[in-house]
């Protein structure tokens, strides 16, 4: 069984087959056995899944995020300046990045620098 905590990053793989990346939201139990619940990434729209913890495959580390205020009608080009482990989302006027560092692909590191290169200023968000 692969170990993992609530604001982790994992794949697993559902039983109609494919793999889903999720931010763990919640750990709790669905049919007496031990699950997750978490918001699918790589999606247009953050959407609520569940799973059980035997069918994680990979924890990809802690879920990472980022807001570009006041650009919501951006979102589109603001989105082709991420890699495919990062997301954009709009709230209100603002651009929410999610996801997770992956093979030198970091918030910090690649995506927030990124964005600045296109005069779009990103601060990372922690809870």
């Amino acid at each position: 069984m692969i170990d993992f905590n609530i604001g982790d990053v994992v794949a697993y793989e559902p039983f109609g087959g494919g793999e889903r990346i999720v931010v763990v939201v919640d750990r709790d139990e669905h049919n007496g056995q031990p699950a997750f619940d978490g918001d699918l990434l790589g999606t247009d729209a953050l959407r609520g899944v569940w799973g059980y913890d035997d069918q994680i495959t990979r924890n990809l580390g802690p879920a990472r995020f980022a807001v570009v205020e006041n650009h919501a009608e951006k979102i589109d080009t603001i989105r082709r300046y991420l890699p495919s482990n990062y997301r954009a989302d709009v709230d209100g006027e603002h651009v929410w990045i999610s996801g997770y560092d992956s093979a030198g692909w970091t918030l910090d590191g690649y995506v927030i620098p990124r964005l600045a290169s296109g005069l779009y200023r990103a601060e990372e968000v922690t809870a």
